[in-house]
């Protein structure tokens, strides 16, 4: 015995917290049993303290573990495991001689061995001075009184072994069936938060959709808007363009107008001039100049000219109104799209159940133009175009008539 220690050794310890098995190594000495991570004694991991109140029982194998012994404590229990049958034993035997000099106040095993070879000498001594006279005066009666007393402590010690082993049993199984509840409340309390957490996955998988839907709506929105101004500014270029030409075809109808009033003018005055007889001569025998035949000609040259040119702009208004129906026709549906986008309608809605809003043109800005544009498109240019089939046939007849009057003034002038 060295430094007071009983016992020391490698063991495997059970844990409090984690529960599980660790391998250490154990220094036991009378008073507490400490344990290390390594015989180097560096590392010390925890200690237990040992008194009269502590008890050392064997336990049966499991968790995979053989040899098993438990120390209970007043405070806490405590289980190893030995390498073999025999550490057990040993271990045991060494923890329950530190208990039994703890309960009889002794601080050390090597002064009890000590005193108890001291009286082991003492009673050999005694007894063999004394042995030829006690086996004498030993009776049969005396052999049978130590033979019950005897058969009594071993009678007692067995029951006190049923007992502690009886009280173990019902400790186990209370411990094991506290370990079963915790178990099913640890698993009920998984199986909860598992389940929060699939349906916490699901509502962010869902909101991530609609995330990225409302992202695609914005995009699209953004290019809508895009494409409608550049529609209305299409549309508001066509209205001007129209308009220039209108004016333009404004312009060279009154110009071709004024041009055919001259012609009739002249031939007017050509007719005149054919049918003055000769007596309303001048009396020196000179004509009064009367119209130049080739000025009428030139005249219906220009308006012939006047006439074409009428014709390439009748052509480029109708160019001009077909560039303003498709720019109309645009903005219409570039306006329907983004109404569309403002407000989705949602799978299942009922249209019934949809309040019914009329939009008004005036409120969507140059909405209104294109809207008015639309609708008075096809009647201007009905107008317009029984104006200049009007103008045309007057003119066409016109024409006719100063062909006419020119192809007979040319002889009469020759």
């Amino acid at each position: 015995m060295y430094h007071n220690v009983l016992k020391r050794g490698y063991m495997w310890k059970k844990g409090h917290v984690r529960r599980n098995w660790m391998e250490r190594w154990f220094v036991l000495r009378p008073s507490f049993m400490t344990y290390y991570a390594s015989e180097d004694l560096k590392d010390k991991k925890g200690e237990i303290p040992l008194d009269q109140n502590c008890v050392v029982e064997a336990i049966p194998d499991r968790d995979g573990k053989r040899c098993l012994f438990c120390v209970k404590t007043p405070s806490k229990t405590y289980e190893m495991s030995a390498a073999d049958q025999r550490q057990r034993v040993e271990w045991t035997q060494a923890l329950q001689t530190a208990i039994r000099l703890q309960g009889e106040r002794k601080s050390s095993l090597h002064q009890e061995l000590k005193l108890k070879r001291r009286v082991q000498r003492e009673q050999s001594q005694r007894g063999r001075c004394l042995s030829g006279s006690q086996s004498e005066e030993l009776t049969i009666q005396d052999r049978e009184r130590e033979k019950e007393r005897q058969g009594q402590e071993i009678e007692s010690i067995i029951q006190h072994q049923r007992e502690v082993e009886e009280r173990r049993r019902e400790e186990e199984e209370k411990e094991r069936e506290q370990q079963k509840e915790v178990q099913r409340e640890l698993e009920r309390q998984l199986e909860e938060a598992e389940k929060l957490r699939e349906s916490m996955q699901a509502e962010m998988a869902e909101k991530e959709k609609e995330a990225e839907q409302q992202r695609k709506r914005i995009q699209e929105l953004e290019l809508t808007q895009h494409k409608l101004e550049a529609a209305l500014n299409t549309e508001i270029q066509a209205h001007m363009e129209e308009e220039k030409v209108r004016l333009e075809l404004e312009g060279v109808l009154q110009a071709e107008e004024e041009k055919h009033r001259q012609c009739l003018l002249l031939q007017e005055q050509q007719e005149a001039s054919r049918h003055i007889s000769p007596r309303e001569e001048a009396p020196n025998g000179a004509k009064e100049d009367g119209p130049d035949p080739s000025a009428l000609h030139y005249a219906s040259q220009e308006l012939q000219s006047l006439r074409e040119t009428r014709e390439r702009s009748h052509q480029h208004l109708e160019e001009v109104q077909e560039k303003l129906r498709k720019a109309s026709s645009h903005v219409r549906h570039w306006n329907v799209q983004l109404n569309r986008l403002m407000k989705p309608v949602a799978p299942g809605d009922r249209l019934s159940s949809l309040p019914v809003k009329i939009t008004c043109p005036k409120q969507e800005g140059a909405l209104a133009s294109s809207e008015f544009i639309a609708k008075l498109q096809p009647r201007a240019n009905q107008e317009t175009q029984q104006i200049l089939e009007s103008q045309s046939a007057t003119e066409e007849k016109g024409l006719q008539e100063q062909v006419e009057a020119i192809t007979l003034s040319e002889p009469e002038g020759s």
